[in-house]
């Protein structure tokens, strides 16, 4: 298990290096219910707060994009820390749909699966240019880098369903009242 443990800190910190500001998100399948639709998102109060802000934006809280509130989607974000065992509530985002496709995972798959080479390719190039990958890099090699976080990505996905984790926020305070964390978060 320690050895286990030190393996997916390794592979998140590989994942950290080559996709170090947009990266796909890693759930832990005991959470994905919890992080299905926002843990905010489930309380009336707190998604009417939600909306009030969104309106306030006028940028993808990620890759910076200029974007009416109408096209950006509410993302809460997350982080395993796999020496601490714990399942980190970082932030809420506003994302723009190309930041939206690489951070669910589910989405980006979907996508490569349709066959649709054009979205793909553009997803792919979003991540690079985010990620400040060298501006020289031909289209496969950028399709490559992509895949291969994914690839990591889904491995710690896999590999934290079997960590006991703890959820946090990001004081590593565990998360009890929704309604308080919201405020903190909302500023």
């Amino acid at each position: 298990s320690v050895m286990v443990e030190a393996d997916c800190s390794e592979l998140s910190a590989l994942l950290n290096k080559k996709a170090p500001i947009l990266q796909p998100q890693v759930i832990p399948k005991q959470f994905r219910e919890l992080c299905s639709g926002g843990i905010f998102l489930k309380n009336a109060e707190a998604k009417k707060k939600i909306v009030e802000s969104v309106k306030l934006k006028s940028r993808c809280s990620v890759c910076g994009v200029s974007c009416p509130f109408t096209d950006l989607h509410y993302f809460e974000s997350w982080k395993v820390d796999f020496h601490k065992k714990q399942f980190i509530f970082e932030r809420i985002d506003y994302l723009c749909s190309n930041c939206l496709e690489v951070l669910d995972v589910a989405k980006y798959i979907k996508s490569s699966l349709s066959g649709n080479k054009k979205k793909v390719t553009e997803i792919a190039q979003h991540f690079a240019k985010v990620n400040n990958f060298p501006n020289d890099l031909d289209e496969q090699s950028v399709l490559a880098a992509v895949q291969e976080c994914f690839t990591i990505s889904y491995s710690l996905t896999v590999l934290s369903g079997h960590f006991p984790l703890k959820v946090v926020d990001k004081t590593f305070n565990p998360i009890s009242d929704t309604n308080k964390l919201l405020n903190t978060y909302l500023v």
